[in-house]
């Protein structure tokens, strides 16, 4: 883990990379004031059902426990506003952008986006599957 990361980010994925996988289930759990995450169990699925977020509350620490998803992303910077944001939820979507980095993340990986970041995760990599992943939340 790259060591220009915030302390609170290394202590949240040492957290999650810690917890006990097999007694999970699924729904939010808060750790403290600047932390909490959410355990979700779902398919994935084919790039155009996904769309792209970003929040402006918390770095978001997407492991993947179970199966592999691909995630995209790019600059929000550039991107036009599909819904706008909400901040009770903290997010906003995107409409597609013209380019994006896409990277398959397997078990046992996982991926940060800060709030420039806009990101698509839950996409299959060929054909949907059933992935277990734990989405940190690090309040900025």
């Amino acid at each position: 883990m790259a060591s220009t990361l915030p302390q609170r980010i290394v202590s949240a994925v040492k957290l999650i990379s810690s917890l006990n996988f097999d007694e999970l289930k699924c729904g939010r759990y808060d750790v403290d004031d600047e932390f909490f995450y959410l355990v979700q169990e779902y398919e994935t699925k084919m790039p155009h059902e996904c769309k792209f977020e970003a929040h402006k509350k918390y770095v978001d620490i997407q492991y993947i426990v179970k199966g592999k998803e691909c995630m995209e992303v790019t600059a929000s910077a550039f991107l036009e506003c599909e819904v706008p944001y909400d901040s009770q939820k903290d997010i906003v979507f995107f409409k597609e952008p013209k380019m994006a980095k896409r990277m398959v993340v397997p078990a046992g990986k996982y991926e940060i986006f800060f709030p420039k970041d806009a990101h698509k995760p839950g996409i299959a990599k060929e054909m949907p599957e059933k992935v277990l992943k734990i989405v940190g939340k690090v309040k900025i």
